[in-house]
């Protein structure tokens, strides 16, 4: 199991992965540190290339078991409602197991095994109990490398995505925009309701109308 310490937000510490930074298959990086562990601990619970991630504890069902693969070696500790697998080469890759276990035959098995409560629960105990079927090495090898160029693409991707938000930020003038922190707005009614059919306090916060004008600015350069 990861660790059951108190997590931050304020970077102090060490990076902890949470359920909520499985991205699909993959682990993305996580938004919460903890600095209430040791460095031994640490070292233990750090994420390796080749580690499998799974979810052992929620209250949606939906979620237990599910299956996450660490690509690269990583400085991430884990959560305790995690834990890590890792498997025997010779018999599973990393990346065959992760795709078997969110395959909908993997969750049959998860499902057959998990313990219902408050809470649904799939230990490492019950893990050991699920059927999972030994694939030939070629096709592992296939799985393993369909897998990791496929996560160099969605990198790849998302650096497009955020350089191509960046550029069209900087082009309407917006890329270093700090809202306004002013909350209040004094408005007639011909200027609110009786134009728009609006009463809400937050349609009217000076922040939007000042990002409008910024944008209305950028587009006439």
């Amino acid at each position: 199991y990861g660790t059951s310490k108190a997590l931050n937000e304020e970077k102090l510490g060490y990076p902890v992965l949470r359920l909520n930074e499985f991205d699909g298959h993959f682990i993305d990086k996580p938004h919460k540190y903890c600095n209430m562990i040791s460095l031994e601990d640490y070292e233990k619970l750090r994420l390796k290339k080749g580690d499998v991630v799974i979810c052992r504890t929620n209250g949606n069902a939906k979620y237990v078991g599910k299956a996450a693969l660490v690509t690269e070696d990583s400085e991430y500790a884990f959560a305790s409602y995690l834990y890590r697998i890792r498997p025997k080469k010779e018999l599973i890759s990393s990346a065959m197991l992760v795709s078997f276990l969110n395959s909908k035959y993997g969750r049959q098995e998860i499902e057959k095994q998990s313990m219902q409560s408050n809470q649904v629960n799939f230990s490492p105990a019950k893990f050991r109990e699920i059927k999972i079927p030994i694939f030939s090495g070629p096709l592992n090898q296939e799985i393993d490398k369909i897998y990791y160029v496929s996560r160099q693409m969605v990198m790849e991707s998302k650096k497009l995505y955020n350089d191509s938000e960046k550029l069209l930020l900087e082009k309407l003038g917006v890329l270093d925009y700090k809202e306004s922190q002013e909350s209040i707005a004094v408005k007639k009614l011909s200027e609110s309701f009786m134009e728009n059919g609006r009463l809400d306090a937050e349609y009217y916060q000076p922040k939007y109308d000042e990002f409008e004008k910024l944008i209305y600015d950028g587009l006439s350069n």
